[in-house]
């Protein structure tokens, strides 16, 4: 598990019937100063991690805020945890 910078918000655009409330996105990258993400859904998100609030650039022109946090992620079912250190194995 890598640390990274972890973005989450509210799932207002439930454009695929999933009945779990938040996006948990993982940046991948930036290409032009825009980000790249990969996403789950989370039922609950969780921080052990500090967090702040952002507004970031997800699609050219397109802003969103976040709560973000450079942390580990970890997954009990649907419920993630952002945490300062990895998880023990």
């Amino acid at each position: 598990m890598k640390r990274s910078w972890v973005y989450v918000r509210f799932n207002t655009r439930n454009d695929n019937d999933n009945p779990l409330p938040w996006r948990v996105l993982t940046e991948r990258g930036r290409v032009d100063g825009v980000l790249e993400l990969d996403q789950q859904f989370a039922a609950e998100v969780r921080f052990t991690a500090s967090a702040v609030t952002s507004c970031d650039e997800v699609e050219a022109g397109v802003l969103k805020w976040h709560l973000k946090a450079h942390g580990y992620l970890a997954w009990d079912g649907d419920v993630c945890t952002v945490c300062d250190q990895p998880a023990a194995p």
